[in-house]
């Protein structure tokens, strides 16, 4: 009898073993983040495509546009090449840590080039004479930009909250996180069944006739059955109800450190051509960055009043 029940005991733990999670290791990819890199490629190769036939567009029909037509597209063309220059250098950079914003970037950048195109063939054919595609679809805050991205790529987000001056949110797959949920929920009626199942073959040590041998291993084998039904109740209970594993994404990067040398320039109203350029680099990196659109809205400013500015020249003392 003794025997028997440390036979059962010890292939119940051994059942356990088997059923219970083991240690954390370092997790894979999500699906979602390496089709999120693939496509974000293409965004790009489509936006330089669509960058380079629209400069000759442009180009051609600018004398049909009025004035103002024409500096709208003007505004349209500096920032999506700002958008273009600031994604390839933020990859070239930190193409870990901003990858989620770069490839938003990019795909709202690669649609408002789409429609441009569009409608620069239009004014071509005669059949239009203005541009009405609103600018500020590139100036959205980097955060509005990527959630409607993953959204459309079946991401949720959630707990936004700032870190270290960056937006960082935790994103789930929603197909794949339903998907697991419902495979821990059949574990657990998996479970109860066999559960019940050695509750039966337990049972039977109580009906008479049968050799006390004969009972003992029931009774074993019942208990072995009913432990891994327990088991498997319990692991599929516990992760049904665990939140789903997330992955941390950064949204975008709280304030702009360009804009400072940026309000000097505009300030003084002139700048030296490479301070021109460093701050018009930095404001471009803020464009693709900046978190809320109302930072973004005033980076684009910031941005296009540095482009305009005279260019002083230097004069041999090192100063303009």
């Amino acid at each position: 009898m003794v025997g028997g029940r440390l036979a059962a005991g010890a292939a119940l733990w051994a059942v356990l073993g088997v059923v219970t999670p083991a240690p954390a290791r370092a997790l894979p990819e999500p699906q979602w983040v390496t089709d999120l890199r693939n496509k974000a490629d293409g965004w790009k190769r489509e936006l330089d495509d669509a960058l380079h036939r629209l400069d000759g567009a442009a180009a051609a029909a600018g004398a049909r546009l009025a004035a103002d037509a024409r500096r709208h597209l003007d505004e349209l063309l500096a920032l999506l090449h700002a958008n273009a220059n600031a994604a390839r250098k933020v990859l070239a950079d930190n193409a870990a840590a901003y990858r989620a914003v770069v490839a938003a970037r990019l795909h709202a950048a690669a649609q408002v080039a789409g429609e441009l195109e569009r409608e620069l063939a239009e004014v071509l054919a005669g059949t239009r004479t203005q541009i009405d595609l609103d600018v500020h679809r590139l100036v959205t805050g980097a955060r509005d930009v990527v959630s409607a991205t993953l959204h459309d790529a079946g991401v949720v987000l959630a707990d936004a909250q700032l870190v270290d001056g960056e937006v960082v949110a935790r994103a789930t797959a929603e197909a794949e996180r339903e998907a697991r949920r419902w495979a821990w929920l059949v574990l657990a009626g998996g479970g109860l069944v066999v559960a019940a199942a050695g509750l039966g073959l337990i049972w039977q040590r109580r009906l008479p006739g049968d050799a006390g041998a004969r009972r003992w291993l029931a009774s074993a084998a019942g208990l072995v059955v009913v432990g891994a039904g327990v088991a498997g109740l319990v692991v599929g209970v516990a992760r049904w109800r665990r939140p789903a594993s997330a992955t941390a994404v950064t949204l975008g990067v709280q304030r702009c450190d360009a804009l400072e040398a940026a309000q000097t320039l505009v300030n003084r109203g002139s700048a030296t051509g490479s301070e021109r350029t460093a701050a018009t680099a930095g404001l471009e990196r803020c464009v693709v960055l900046i978190a809320d659109t109302a930072s973004a809205e005033l980076v684009a400013d910031r941005l296009h009043r540095v482009r305009q500015l005279p260019v002083t020249p230097v004069t041999p003392g090192g100063s303009p």
